[in-house]
């Protein structure tokens, strides 16, 4: 089991938070806008912000989310040893069918994808809300 420390903001009680200059390995959110420093080339496990964006209104298609990991990895200068899939957030109405979608396209991404080589995609859903 590996631990990747969450890191969604470059300070931490107002002091610089580095944690990749201590381990090797670091969990991002591309809607946090947090920096990584690459000189010693972290191993990188890349959120989705699939939970960060909750409201209908906000969600993201599965092709919109996946651009927006490989956009803050391009603007962040690495590239992700990992990569979480975008969840559809599963409420009671929706149930099953939603994990099933979600899992699907997920599936679908992985398989068609030439954007994802050299990095390992974890499928994920997100439970009741």
């Amino acid at each position: 089991m590996y631990f990747y420390v969450s890191k969604n903001h470059d300070r931490l009680n107002g002091k610089p938070f580095r944690p990749e200059l201590v381990g090797e390995r670091v969990c991002l959110n591309p809607k946090y806008r947090a920096t990584v420093d690459t000189r010693r080339r972290p191993k990188v496990l890349l959120d989705s912000g699939a939970f960060q964006d909750r409201h209908a209104d906000k969600r993201l298609t599965f092709g919109e989310a996946l651009t927006r990991q490989l956009d803050f990895e391009e603007e962040r200068g690495f590239t992700s040893e990992l990569i979480v899939s975008y969840d559809r957030l599963v409420d009671e109405a929706e149930g099953s069918l939603a994990v099933t979608r979600s899992v699907w396209h997920t599936q679908r991404h992985a398989s068609t994808s030439r954007r994802l080589y050299r990095r390992l995609s974890i499928w994920w859903s997100t439970g009741v809300i």
